[in-house]
């Protein structure tokens, strides 16, 4: 049995700013894959993976932030990441794509071994 779980993944068209993938993550280590028609063979640079938690600062009312130390570079061949997360809390992602990166799909997968 693998350690790797299928998480998501979610395909975007005219994209010019950051966005946030819609589903939630828990595990520590995760892998993306970011693929697209548009990719040249001189391109190696995606965009950008930030880690982004919900805060609640009032009843029902959360704040999205980012963590700072989680900016990490995004490649367009299978990337794993480890993001630091207290026990139980969930976070997102956030991903930054290069000016001339505008139709994607990002697949994720988390793992669960030790």
């Amino acid at each position: 049995m693998s350690d790797w779980q299928y998480a998501g993944s979610e395909s975007f068209s005219g994209v010019l700013n950051a966005i946030d993938l819609s589903f939630t993550l828990y595990r520590r280590v995760i892998c993306l894959d970011l693929q697209s028609s548009q990719k040249k063979a001189g391109w190696n640079k995606a965009g950008d993976i930030i880690q982004v938690i919900d805060l609640e600062l009032v009843d029902t009312f959360f704040s999205r932030l980012e963590v700072s130390d989680s900016f990490s570079y995004l490649g367009f061949n299978p990337t794993f990441f480890r993001f630091n997360i207290a026990n139980g809390n969930n976070y997102r992602l956030r991903f930054k794509p290069v000016p001339w990166l505008t139709d994607f799909t990002i697949i994720v997968w988390q793992y669960f071994g030790e």
